[in-house]
């Protein structure tokens, strides 16, 4: 019978072999996708650009009702005039409410939800005053400038009417 061999001296043994950063590179990979995902995740949500139409669940069902208030407001024949001016960091609203032959109608309320196409997740939403003049004035302070979404509701005689106006909205100093 042979003895087993007795390990040779510390000083004889080779030392083990460095495995170097290959042990680390799935470990890597994977935080590093992790970490993209995360990113992409607080982007989506985070993005005042992206907007997806409040309610919308809720609007799909009532679609019928929708079309009613569209047909509605063709017998109703009132049309919202808009006119957006400017007035420092501020802009104007002034909103008159027409009839079939363009005279004013006396309406309770008038009701805006405004926003800019650009930045539709931030969203404004007002009450009109009614002036002397009979026209309806309110004021909003946009971030953004150009191509804004005016929803109005009219509360008045024969019941709510509703109108959507695509406007520009200009910063003071442009011409």
């Amino acid at each position: 019978m042979q003895s087993p061999k007795p390990d040779p001296p510390a000083a004889q043994r080779k030392p083990p072999e460095k495995a170097g950063l290959w042990p680390y590179l799935p470990v890597l990979l994977l935080g590093s996708m992790v970490a993209g995902l995360l990113l992409m995740i607080r982007i989506a949500t985070d993005d005042p650009h992206f907007a997806v139409e409040t309610e919308y669940y809720q609007k799909a069902l009532d679609w019928d009702q929708t079309q009613a208030q569209a047909e509605k407001n063709r017998a109703l024949g009132w049309k919202v005039e808009l006119v957006t001016k400017a007035v420092g960091s501020r802009t104007e609203l002034r909103a008159r409410v027409l009839d079939k032959a363009g005279q004013p109608v006396p309406t309770g309320k008038v009701s805006v939800e405004a926003f800019a196409n650009v930045a539709a997740g931030a969203r404004t939403k007002l009450s009109l005053q009614r002036s002397a003049g009979g026209d309806y004035r309110g004021q909003i302070t946009p971030k953004h400038f150009g191509l804004w979404e005016f929803r109005f509701v009219v509360l008045g005689p024969g019941g709510p009417f509703t109108q959507t106006i695509r406007a520009d909205v200009a910063g003071e100093d442009a011409s």
